[in-house]
This record gives structure tokens, C-alpha cells and sequence, in this order.
């Protein structure tokens, strides 16, 4: 997933987050690239919580029920996330790097440690 590149959709009926158009992970190839957004959420470029995404989705009018969606389908799709880094084109050097952020990101939403 491109840590910086998410975008969000304003439907008839609400704001959802769009679908996913861009997911070169760039921290694997910039690691000094300490930021993970591009704009500030918050006045913050980095080290983002859970309940800061949260509180930013609730400024956009997102529902309680579409936040436990979203977070209940991250955590359905996590086992199939490392299977796909696995099977991509990338290094393993490269793999290992990406998951190990895929299990950071995991442990700020859910404050789990290993995928």
C-alpha cells in the first residue's frame, strides 16, 4: 500500500475512501522517508493513530459502522496481505521489508505485533 496515497470519494449519500489506485509501498525504496502521509491529518505527518484516523473520518461525517467495516475487512484481508507481498515481483529483501511495515501499521490499528 503507498503509504502517502489515499484519497477519499464524496458519494450522494457520504465520504468513503477510494478505491485503491496506486499501492507501490515508498518507504521500501526511501526508508530515510520517515512520513506517512503527504498532508498533514491533524498537523501531523507521522506516527498517526488509530484515533486520530478515526477522529479525521469523523470529521468527514464517516459513521461509527463504517469505521468497524473497514477495520473488521483489514483484519479478513491481513492473512492474504503477506501471501500477495510473497507472490509479487519484488526482492525478498524487498518482501521482508514491506511486511515488516505492513505489521507496524497493523499494530498502531489493532495493536497486534506479527502478521
Amino acid at each position: 500500500m503507498h503509504l502517502k496515497n489515499f484519497s477519499m470519494v464524496q458519494t450522494s449519500y457520504s465520504w468513503k475512501l477510494a478505491s485503491a489506485y496506486n499501492l507501490f509501498n515508498v518507504l521500501i525504496v526511501t526508508p530515510d522517508d520517515q512520513e506517512e502521509v503527504a498532508l498533514t491529518i491533524a498537523s501531523k505527518k507521522k506516527k498517526i493513530s488509530k484515533k486520530i484516523f478515526i477522529e479525521f473520518g469523523v470529521g468527514l461525517g464517516l459513521s461509527r459502522k463504517q469505521f468497524e467495516g473497514v477495520f473488521k475487512r483489514f483484519l479478513e484481508l491481513k492473512p492474504g496481505s503477506k501471501d500477495l507481498i510473497e507472490f509479487s515481483f519484488l526482492s525478498e529483501d524487498m518482501q521482508d521489508v514491506y511486511v515488516n511495515i505492513l505489521e507496524q501499521r497493523y499494530q498502531v490499528l489493532f495493536n497486534e505485533k506479527k502478521l
